[in-house]
């Protein structure tokens, strides 16, 4: 089962500071491996017991159907197939372009959705979803950094987004 919150349950900042990191370091050692994960979103993320963790568990990314290999010197990849609506960043939703900065923007989305327990998406009829006007949310008891970070990786110029690299950084100061 995939990783998911409820809204508005006060969540315990420690253990979602720590999944987030853990998520944040996987997909730094793929980037630096030249790989696009492609489909970064809560389902893809699952936890597993670690007695070693200091929170008694591990956040670890799968499911790498849509993952590519950039090549050392490619800086993206065109016709890309897009991911899991709503988790998808605008650039390959319309151009099918991804880069590493497609993953942060999708990284955002888990952010923002794990810290407020509000998905960028609702159901309306049958098995019909839209667009969460509600989202993104930030609750009163979410730290200024982690909303200040979310909106960065969400940011629509990928040229603004942080590398993972940074947000490892900014989430072991949390």
């Amino acid at each position: 089962m995939g990783l998911h919150v409820e809204r508005d349950k006060l969540p315990n900042l420690k253990k979602m500071t720590h999944v987030l990191l853990d998520v944040a370091q996987g997909a730094e050692y793929l980037h630096k491996n030249h790989i696009i994960h492609g489909d970064v979103k809560p389902d893809n993320i699952l936890l597993k017991a670690d007695p070693s963790s200091p929170i008694g568990f591990r956040a670890k990314i799968t499911d790498f159907g849509l993952s590519i290999n950039l090549g050392p010197t490619a800086t993206h990849v065109s016709n890309m197939r897009p991911g899991t609506p709503f988790y998808c960043s605008p650039e390959v939703s319309i151009d099918g372009r991804a880069t590493k900065a497609s993953d942060v923007f999708s990284f955002g989305i888990v952010l923002s959705e794990l810290c407020s327990g509000t998905p960028p998406f609702q159901k309306v009829r049958g098995s019909d979803y839209e667009a969460n006007p509600s989202f993104p949310y930030f609750p009163s008891y979410m730290p200024s950094s982690l909303k200040n970070l979310a909106l960065r990786c969400m940011d629509t110029d990928t040229s603004a987004r942080p590398t993972f690299k940074e947000i490892v950084s900014i989430l072991q100061g949390v």
